[in-house]
């Protein structure tokens, strides 16, 4: 905004500042436990485990106030900081529904973890009929 402003900080400036530059609020918003999180199942291109840390900045010039800053960068957290982690896999139980918990414990790909079962598709059908066709006595 154009005009006379003042800046207040909380230390010295290392460089000095041409007059007439452009200044915008800096705000850093950390969720240490969604870090954690992604670090304990998340691995980079080469197969090694990561920091979890995923960086995004948000360029808002309307945000002038620390709370604006603030709101918005939990709200972008809040957005992101549980990822939706989906496991597809086969099974012979019959027993297997929808809304049942599936435990998992794989090593490679690393995946641990209680699943929701949100879906089952069934592709096998077999009954009775199947014995009588073998010629199965």
């Amino acid at each position: 905004m154009p005009g006379n402003a003042a800046v207040s900080l909380l230390n010295s400036l290392t460089q000095l500042i041409p007059q007439g530059s452009n200044v915008s609020n800096y705000f850093e918003a950390e969720d240490h436990e969604s870090q954690k999180f992604l670090a304990k199942i998340e691995l980079d291109k080469d197969g090694r485990v990561t920091d979890g840390i995923h960086e995004y900045t948000i360029v808002d010039t309307s945000l002038k106030a620390t709370f604006q800053l603030f709101m918005r960068a939990y709200a972008e957290l809040e957005l992101f900081s549980k990822p939706i982690v989906m496991v597809r896999y086969a099974t012979r139980d019959p027993k297997s529904r929808s809304g049942q918990t599936v435990s998992i414990n794989l090593t490679t790909p690393p995946c641990v973890g209680d699943f929701l079962i949100q879906s089952v598709q069934i592709d096998q059908i077999h009954d009775e009929s199947d014995q009588l066709l073998r010629g199965t006595p």
